[in-house]
């Protein structure tokens, strides 16, 4: 993680359930994204392999992406065509993550939130 960036628990909480969200009718995404995070934390992946991976999965959904390099170390972030639409998108995407305070997770999430906090 970059020493610029100040992340929190909460941030990684809500991205994870914007990923969950985005993906409600399609949960085999949301699971498959689980799979790849929890193979990065058991070290069958390396960074540069997650990133490839979660950028298939992500595919189309720019503000998922956008979200995802703010974990992400300098030099691996996942590259997107952002315009100024794009771009307020994900500020407010941003703010809400922020603004997340409170939810329930299980052992699985808590999991998660720790290897999102260690990229």
């Amino acid at each position: 993680m970059g020493s610029s960036k100040h992340l929190t628990t909460e941030m990684a909480l809500a991205y994870l359930k914007a990923v969950r969200v985005e993906f409600q009718d399609e949960m085999e995404k949301y699971d498959e994204f689980l799979n790849v995070m929890k193979e990065f934390k058991a070290r069958r992946i390396d960074t540069g392999g997650l990133v490839e991976r979660v950028k298939v999965l992500l595919k189309g959904h720019t503000n998922l992406i956008l979200g995802f390099n703010t974990f992400l170390p300098k030099g691996y972030e996942i590259s997107t065509n952002v315009d100024d639409d794009e771009r307020e998108n994900y500020d407010e995407f941003l703010k809400v993550m922020r603004d997340f305070k409170a939810l329930g997770i299980d052992n699985e999430m808590e999991q998660i939130v720790q290897l999102l906090s260690r990229l």
